[in-house]
């Protein structure tokens, strides 16, 4: 594997949210019974009380049915107060399909799905990314025509902003679109007689509440809406909360290499917070790491940040500028970051090198990590290393996915693994597989100068979906303890058989589990998840 710089992305960590369903409370109007009364012999002077009495009934009544009239118009009222505000924005321009022929894909695996509805169906919940694949054929060729989301989604819950939707085309597994001057998102395609492959994604925010939107991707050509296809997006019950484990996207770009400008890095740190992360690693050499710093808090990323500043060599930092650097750090507030020594050690003396690199970032208090590709002893250096990488190769990795070992280890320990080797294992490795092995974290690769483009990519985004299999796991695992906490009778056959589900799951080999498979398991966690929570009330 390469020896270079390094840059790691870590996964943003949605904010907590609790999810209370709203009860409804309704009170019955009582019933009155009029009160008969009985005839009597009266005198004229009772007999104009009763005249009185009866024009005080007439009264009464009057302001009875006037009440109840009123009463009518405001039920009618709020009837079609209601009525108009579950109806759903009329989109503008197009709403049908006209020429294209659409075809559905599984994300992940290209699997066909049979189009029965005519649209593109795109399921999820609140704090997360939710995706869709299509593709586009058309008997003419229809060149360089413009695809775009820029009507917002609505439906009786509300409205979701058209900003929050991206569609890019697909071209070896990357995500090929563009930004115009106003920030809107768009890509340009061929529509012709061959498939073009499309990828949908939906950021729905927590805010965002449980039902069925609808919405449209417009095809432009010539400026000029030429076609559309329809969307629907269901939003389920649940918010998923942050996850227990954290994820970096590390790569060898880094600002300062021969044939990586400041806006190439600029692009690649902008790439990480469009594809859902939200901490980078500062990637450059000594004389580049200012402006490194500089350029990833203008992109709003945070901490903890891995900075590869020393990973390429066994130099030893020089304190005069190791204490530039740190300077500038805390003037852009990247707060606690990950300073990696050399990477990769193969053998002894790699290993007693890298120590002097230790001792001097320890030396500032620094957090250190190591990395490691192979089975390497660490025993002299262990004092000083904070954080070990592990690689999913090593022996160490394998025994904790496998079950055969539980973690002992009192550092922060992680996975890392070759993002372009296959997008089913990204999302395993970086979800059931990191949670089965006990880890705090993963750091997916990427190498080479493609990484400015792969961090929008498929495999990236399998990434996620591993990282958001580990979201629901702990929304899981919060809402079974809390309901185990009540301590009832009534609730144990149902947790005893939740556990059992879930353990039952992991304890096959999660590295051949089928896409199919993770899908059903993050389902049936979820029904799960929105039972306990109910129970937990």
């Amino acid at each position: 594997m390469k020896t270079t710089k390094l840059i790691a992305a870590a996964l943003a960590l949605v904010a907590l949210v609790s999810f209370t369903a709203p009860v409804p409370s309704y009170s019955a109007a009582k019933k009155t019974t009029a009160k008969k009364t009985t005839a009597k012999k009266t005198t004229a002077k009772k007999t104009t009380t009763a005249k009185k009495t009866t024009t005080a009934k007439k009264t009464t009544a009057t302001t009875a049915k006037k009440t109840t009239t009123a009463a009518k118009t405001t039920t009618t009222t709020a009837k079609t107060t209601t009525a108009t505000a579950a109806k759903p924005a009329a989109l503008t321009g197009l709403t049908k399909t006209r020429y294209v022929k659409l075809s559905l894909e599984e994300p992940y695996t290209g699997k066909s799905i049979p189009n029965t509805t005519g649209k593109v169906s795109v399921k999820t919940c609140a704090g997360r990314i939710g995706v869709g694949a299509f593709g586009v054929t058309f008997g003419k060729d229809v060149p360089q025509a413009k695809v775009a989301i820029d009507q917002d989604f609505s439906g009786s819950a509300g409205k979701i902003a058209a900003s929050e939707f991206t569609v890019s085309l697909i071209d070896l597994n990357n995500f090929v679109r563009k930004t115009d001057e106003k920030g809107n998102k768009y890509t340009v395609a061929d529509i012709m007689a061959s498939t073009q492959k499309f990828w949908l994604e939906a950021n729905v925010s927590n805010k965002v509440k449980p039902g069925v939107y609808s919405g449209k991707i417009s095809i432009y050509y010539n400026d000029a809406e030429w076609d559309m296809i329809p969307v629907e997006l269901t939003v389920s019950k649940l918010a998923l909360v942050s996850s227990s484990k954290q994820c970096a996207i590390l790569t060898d770009i880094g600002l300062g290499d021969e044939d990586v400008t400041e806006a190439d890095y600029g692009d690649f740190l902008s790439a990480v917070v469009e594809s859902g992360f939200k901490v980078g690693t500062v990637g450059a050499n000594e004389e580049t790491a200012a402006a490194a710093f500089e350029e990833y808090g203008k992109k709003g990323l945070i901490g903890p940040a891995p900075v590869t500043v020393y990973a390429e060599t066994l130099n030893v930092p020089d304190p005069e500028v190791f204490a530039a650097v740190e300077a500038v750090r805390k003037q852009t507030k990247v707060n606690n970051v990950l300073w990696f020594a050399n990477i990769c050690p193969q053998g002894d003396a790699t290993v007693r090198a890298m120590g002097d690199q230790l001792a001097m970032m320890k030396s500032r208090r620094l957090r250190t990590a190591v990395m490691l590709d192979k089975d390497v002893d660490l025993e002299p250096v262990l004092p000083r290393i904070d954080d070990i990488i592990y690689s999913v190769d090593t022996d160490y990795a394998k025994k904790l996915m496998s079950g055969a070992l539980k973690r002992s280890s009192s550092k922060w320990e992680w996975l890392w693994w070759d993002v372009s080797e296959d997008i089913a294992k990204n999302r395993i490795y970086a979800g059931i597989g990191l949670w089965k092995a006990g880890l705090d974290g993963c750091m997916p690769v990427l190498w080479g100068s493609a990484a400015k483009i792969s961090a929008r990519s498929v495999m990236t985004a399998a990434v996620r979906e591993g990282v958001d299999d580990t979201r629901y796991l702990t929304m899981f695992m919060r809402y079974l303890r809390e309901v185990k906490d009540l301590k009832r009778a009534k609730d144990a056959d149902y947790l005893e058989s939740c556990e059992a589900y879930v353990n039952n799951f992991l304890a096959k080999d999660v590295t051949a589990v089928t896409y199919d498979q993770l899908e059903a398991f993050r389902a049936k966690l979820e029904s799960m998840t929105l039972d306990l929570m109910s129970r937990a009330k």
